[in-house]
């Protein structure tokens, strides 16, 4: 639930500049299963990047074709927006990580299997699964926790 949300959008035709502010309080948020989940992913700065030039260009986008638009039907396209971003990104980046620890750990393999536990490629190798892994990790946690489990998004 959020409760007293404000946003406040400042067209660069007030001012010599355009903003957007948006501010949530939320109470508890519930989500169902199979719901993105953005926490996740608002620290890695090529997801912070992205949602820039989303936002970004989602203003251009109005500023050249002169919509005139409800400011909430505004708000809601902006949501709606970031909302698929965020989704595409997500699956996106669990894919990409999934890929990149099996194929280190097939790496790994084939190391230890050819030229043993000794070889110098390995110690590198093996510095970089501990990451991929707790990154999976959080992920799984965060989908199978119960606090964040409801009757569906809201």
């Amino acid at each position: 639930m959020i409760s007293n949300a404000q946003q406040w959008h400042m067209s660069r035709a007030w001012t010599d500049h355009e903003m957007l502010t948006v501010d949530f309080r939320i109470h508890s948020m519930d989500t169902g299963p199979g719901c993105w989940r953005l926490t996740l992913l608002l620290g890695q700065p090529p997801f912070d990047l992205l949602l820039q030039d989303t936002v970004k260009e989602y203003f251009t986008q109005l500023d050249d074709e002169l919509i005139e638009m409800d400011p909430q039907a505004c708000w809601d396209n902006l949501e709606s927006g970031l909302k698929e971003t965020a989704i595409d990104y997500s699956f996106r980046h669990r894919h990409t990580t999934k890929q990149h620890f099996r194929t280190l750990q097939r790496r790994r393999h084939v190391i230890i299997q050819q030229h043993g536990t000794r070889d110098p490629r390995l110690p590198p190798l093996e510095k970089k699964l501990p990451t991929f892994k707790n990154v999976l990790q959080a992920i799984v946690v965060t989908n199978s926790n119960p606090m964040a489990r409801g009757r569906g998004t809201k």
